[in-house]
């Protein structure tokens, strides 16, 4: 009688710090950086600085965090070449703003451990795949999402002295 012999391959499964242990301190892997790092890191922390800093330090609503996040992907998609000033110049009106994004970015860089140009060729494949991530909804309560793609002056907030609640009023032309 014939066996029939299979071979087997142990599933080798690591967590995440076990991975990442292989990855970083045995093999000593870093990634490469190039134009799509750049584009890749400045996307991740223009978003993190517009989510995280922008409203606790200069009062940003909801909606104008928005604004500045598809802002923020025009500039990616529309320019060739990113350029720091003209970024934060673009981004932010206030020049205190700009500072405080500059500073931001230092913050980050150190944080990360990642050296960061001021000036490099935007990596097209880095902004598709970065800006899948990058959500702008504003959510309302547990009742309501309002999904903004730019437009900021067509949403107006405000608050209703009569209901005692706030409120949102956005401006359109067609419905679907």
């Amino acid at each position: 009688m014939r066996r029939k012999v299979t071979a087997f391959a142990p599933s080798i499964r690591f967590q995440k710090g076990e991975r990442s242990f292989w990855k970083d301190a045995f093999l000593r892997l870093r990634p490469i950086e190039d134009n799509y790092f750049n584009t890749r890191h400045y996307i991740s922390l223009s978003g993190e600085f517009i989510h995280d800093r922008l409203p606790h330090k200069f009062g940003l609503d909801r909606a104008d965090q928005l604004d500045a996040l598809y802002r923020s992907g025009l500039y990616f998609k529309e320019n060739e070449e990113f350029e720091l000033d003209n970024f934060a110049e673009t981004l932010f009106p206030e020049e205190e703003q700009q500072a405080a994004f500059r500073e931001f970015r230092d913050e980050y860089a150190k944080a990360y451990a990642v050296p960061l140009e001021d000036k490099f060729d935007i990596s097209p494949p880095a902004v598709r795949k970065e800006f899948k991530v990058l959500k702008s909804v504003i959510k309302l309560d547990k009742n309501f999402h309002i999904y903004v793609h730019g437009r900021r002056d067509l949403i107006e907030r405000g608050y209703d002295d009569e209901k005692g609640k706030k409120y949102y009023k956005v401006y359109f032309e067609d419905e679907e």
